[in-house]
C-alpha cells in the first residue's frame, strides 16, 4: 500500500511546479508512525538523566550545568560531568549522606524528551522527581546506542515533499520522530551501526534486524536509574541469583585474629528483598543484605544491629570472588587499615560447623532442672527446686513448676575462645539471678556446668543443670509437682530398713501446697513442714523436712524418686551409714 501511495504521489506529480523525483525505498525499510520499530526507536533516542543523579537523585531529569550546590556548608561549583567524582568522594567521607546535598535555585533540567525547565525552587523539583520510575523499568531504553552520524530519508505525502535528513545525535532523532506524524513516511539508509552497553558493535541492514536488537535490549544492563548519590553502579545480577539460592554458612572471618568460631553452627538465608536471616538450633537473627558498585567494585553490605557477635561482621564487604559454591570478602579497616576477611559456602552437612552436637543441639531436646547454683560461697539451688526448664530452639525459655510459668530468653555463641550461654529472664526473682553471660566449662548430654566470674569482686559463680527424668518406671505424662498437688494423701507403706512402721502414720492426711509446705493431719491435730523436688547428679529426689515433729522426722530425707502415677508415689532412700534403705509409699485417699 506505500509503495502504491508514492507511485501515484510520482505520477501526479507533473501538475507541480517542481518536479521531485521520489525513489521508492524497500518495503522492509519503511517506517510508519504508530509502528513498533517507531515507538523502540523514540524510546532508544530518550534522554538519560541518571547520569547526575548525585545532584538530583533523579534518573528522568538532567541538570544544565553549571549549578551551585552546599555540602555540609561547603559551597561548591559542579561545572561539568568530570566534577562529579570530586562531589562524590566528599561525600563518601561524611558520616550522614541523606540530605546533606543542597542545590541553590534556579537551576534549568532538561526532561528526558529534552524539554526544558526553569525551577525556583526545591519544591519545583521534587514535583518532577517524583515522575521518576526507580530501578530501570522507566521508558527509556539505556542498553543500546545509535552510532552517529546515520542518514533518513523522510516522505511528506500531504504535501508532497521528500528529504534526506543527517542526524548527528539522540536528540535530533528523537525531535525526528516526536513529529512523525500520519503524513510522513521514514527510511534509514542502511546499514546503520547499533553500540551495545559492553561497547560491541553491530550493523544492521533493514528494519526488522533493528527491531529485534531494540526489543532485546530493554532491561539487558544495569541502567543506574536508581535516584542515589552513587553513579558507579555494577552489574550483580548474578551475585544476587546465587546469593540468594540455598543455604550458606561462614567458614572463615579473620579480624585481627582468627574468629570463625564465633559463627560455627549458623546457616544464613538471603531473600530477593533484602533481608536475611542467621539460624542455629537456638536462635534466629534477622539482619538486612545489599549489594551495589563502589568505583566499579562489587559490594555487599551486611546490617544485623548491633547483636553478639554479627555486630563484627555488620560492614560494607567488597565480593573479591564468587560462585555457586563460595563467596570471598574483604573490608579495609578506615581506622586503622587493617584488613577483615569474611568467607560464606555452601553447608557440607545437616550440622554446618562440626560433627559434635552442639550445646544449642542438646539443650533444646527435652526438660532440665537446676541441679546446683552456688554465689561465690552460698548455696541457692532450693530456690529452683520444683522448677522444669524448657528451652525452644527460637531461643526462649520457660521455668514451670506446678504453679508458676517464668518466661525468658536464650543464647549461646563462640567468641573463638570461650564458648558462652547467656539466659536473661528479667526482674522476675529467682531466676533474675541466672541473668548472666555464662561460660560453658563443659556439657554431656544429660548435664551442662556453667560458670561466671562477678567483674567486681572476682567471686566465682557456678550452674549445673541436669536433664529432668520424667517419672522413671511411671505411666503418666504428668509432672510430680502437677501430681502431688491434687487431692489428698496417706502413708500407704514406710519400711525402714525392713522394718515397717506404717502404723505410726495410721490416720494421717497429707495435703502438698505449691509453695512448698506440707501438712499432716489427725483429728485436730496438725504437723508442718515442707517439701521440694530436686536433682542430685543427675537423679531426681523429693525432699521432705518436719522439723523435729514426731513421727514425720522420719520423713526428713532427701528421697529418691522410684516410680510415680496419679495415684501413687514410691521412694526410697539409701543411708550414708550402714547402706540400708528406707521405702517409702504415698497414695491418693
Amino acid at each position: 500500500m506505500v509503495i502504491l501511495i508514492l507511485i501515484t504521489l510520482v505520477l501526479f506529480s507533473g501538475c507541480q511546479n517542481e518536479v521531485v523525483e521520489i525513489i521508492d525505498p524497500p518495503n522492509d525499510q519503511v517506517i510508519t508512525p504508530n509502528s513498533v520499530v517507531a515507538d523502540l526507536v523514540q524510546r532508544t533516542s530518550l534522554k538519560d538523566g541518571s547520569e547526575d543523579n548525585i545532584l538530583d537523585k533523579a534518573s528522568c531529569i538532567s541538570l544544565v550545568l553549571p549549578v551551585t550546590v552546599i555540602v555540609n556548608g561547603l559551597e561548591i561549583t559542579v561545572n561539568s560531568v568530570s566534577d562529579f567524582r570530586f562531589l562524590e568522594k566528599i561525600l563518601d567521607e561524611l558520616d550522614e549522606k541523606n540530605d546533606v546535598l543542597d542545590l541553590i535555585f534556579p537551576v534549568t533540567v532538561i526532561l528526558s524528551d529534552y524539554t526544558e525547565l526553569t525551577l525556583q525552587n526545591e519544591d519545583e523539583l521534587e514535583a518532577l522527581k517524583d515522575q521518576c520510575t526507580e530501578g530501570g523499568d522507566d521508558e527509556d531504553i539505556e542498553c543500546v546506542d545509535f552510532k552517529y552520524p546515520l542518514t533518513c530519508s523522510v516522505y511528506d505525502t500531504e504535501n508532497q515533499l521528500s528529504d534526506v535528513v543527517t542526524i548527528t545525535n539522540d536528540k535530533e532523532l528523537h525531535d525526528l520522530f516526536e513529529y512523525f506524524d500520519d503524513s510522513k513516511l521514514c527510511s534509514f539508509n542502511f546499514p546503520v551501526t547499533l553500540v551495545l552497553a559492553g561497547g560491541d558493535e553491530i550493523v544492521i541492514s533493514n528494519n526488522d534486524e533493528l527491531e529485534d536488537i531494540l526489543k532485546n535490549a530493554i532491561g539487558d544492563c544495569d541502567e543506574d536509574d536508581d535516584n542515589d548519590y552513587n553513579d558507579d553502579d555494577v552489574d550483580d545480577r548474578d551475585f544476587r541469583a546465587i546469593l540468594i539460592d540455598g543455604k550458606w554458612e561462614i567458614t572463615y572471618f579473620f579480624d585481627d585474629k582468627d574468629e570463625t568460631n564465633s559463627f560455627r553452627g549458623f546457616v544464613f538465608t538471603f531473600d530477593e528483598n533484602g533481608n536475611v536471616w542467621a539460624s542455629n538450633n537456638a536462635r534466629t537473627v534477622e539482619g538486612k543484605w545489599s549489594s551495589y558498585g563502589d568505583d566499579g567494585i562489587l559490594e555487599l553490605e551486611l546490617n544485623f544491629g548491633m547483636g553478639s557477635p554479627f555486630d563484627e561482621i555488620q560492614d560494607d564487604w567488597h565480593v573479591i570472588e564468587f560462585d555457586k559454591t563460595i563467596i570471598k570478602l574483604k573490608d579495609v579497616s578506615g581506622g586503622d587499615g587493617s584488613t577483615e576477611y569474611l568467607t560464606f559456602e555452601r553447608p557440607t552437612n545437616d550440622n554446618p560447623g562440626g560433627e559434635n552436637p552442639s550445646i544449642s543441639n542438646v539443650i533444646v531436646e527435652g526438660l532440665w532442672m537446676v541441679a546446683k547454683y552456688t554465689e561465690g560461697d552460698l548455696d541457692k539451688t532450693q530456690n529452683y527446686n520444683g522448677f522444669q526448664l524448657d528451652f525452644s530452639p527460637e531461643g526462649e525459655v520457660v521455668a514451670n513448676n506446678a504453679n508458676n510459668e517464668v518466661k525468658g530468653t536464650w543464647s549461646s555463641f563462640s567468641d573463638g575462645e570461650t564458648d558462652h550461654f547467656i539466659m536473661d529472664f528479667g526482674e522476675v526473682i529467682p531466676f533474675d539471678e541466672l541473668n548472666e553471660d555464662w561460660e560453658i566449662v563443659e556439657f554431656t548430654e544429660n548435664r551442662i556446668e556453667f560458670k561466671h566470674v562477678s567483674g567486681g569482686d572476682g567471686s566465682i559463680d557456678k550452674l549445673v543443670l541436669e536433664r529432668y527424668n520424667n517419672n522413671p518406671g511411671g505411666n503418666t505424662d504428668l509432672t510430680l509437682s502437677e501430681v502431688i498437688l491434687e487431692g489428698e494423701w496417706i502413708v500407704a507403706s514406710y519400711l525402714e530398713n525392713e522394718m515397717n512402721m506404717t502404723d505410726d502414720f495410721q490416720g494421717y492426711t497429707l495435703n502438698f501446697e505449691a509453695n512448698g509446705t506440707v501438712i499432716a493431719s489427725k483429728d485436730n491435730q496438725t504437723i508442718e513442714g515442707s517439701w521440694s523436688e530436686v536433682m542430685d547428679n543427675g537423679v531426681r529426689k523429693f525432699v521432705m523436712d518436719f522439723g523435729e515433729m514426731i513421727p514425720f522426722d522420719e520423713f526428713n530425707e532427701d528421697w529418691e524418686i522410684i516410680s510415680y502415677n496419679e495415684t501413687r508415689l514410691e521412694l526410697k532412700n539409701v543411708s550414708g551409714g550402714d547402706g540400708s534403705i528406707d521405702k517409702l509409699v504415698f497414695e491418693r485417699k
